[in-house]
């Protein structure tokens, strides 16, 4: 992937596939967006109008249980700094690299 930047409120994100670089739109599950980092690796597909990346190939986070799902963000040079793992067994931990706060019900984790 070399950049992104939202057109007609699609995320379009521009690969090199090939030696060939294509502007793609993202699918991803609904109500959920993401930015990847420069340098993923994408799985492309085609759709009757548009270059479509279907997901990312990525190594494991960590060894889930039957069950869990995580979502994680990472820094520019690649570095976890957020994951959220809801857990198979109906719990969520959230892990940040600062702080954590509680305000008036809602979670909020700043630098």
């Amino acid at each position: 992937m070399i950049g992104t930047k939202i057109v007609k409120g699609f995320r379009e994100i521009k690969v090199t596939n090939s030696g060939q670089t294509k502007d793609c739109i993202q699918a991803t599950p609904y109500g959920f967006d993401s930015r990847p980092l420069r340098g993923g690796k994408a799985i492309l597909g085609m759709s009757d109008k548009y270059s479509v990346i279907m997901g990312y190939i990525q190594s494991a986070v960590e060894d889930l249980d039957e069950g869990d799902s995580i979502m994680f963000s990472k820094d520019s040079s690649g570095n976890i700094v957020t994951k959220i793992i809801a857990k198979g067994d109906g719990k969520i931990n959230i892990t940040s690299d600062d702080t954590i706060d509680i305000n008036n019900g809602n979670l909020t984790i700043e630098p």
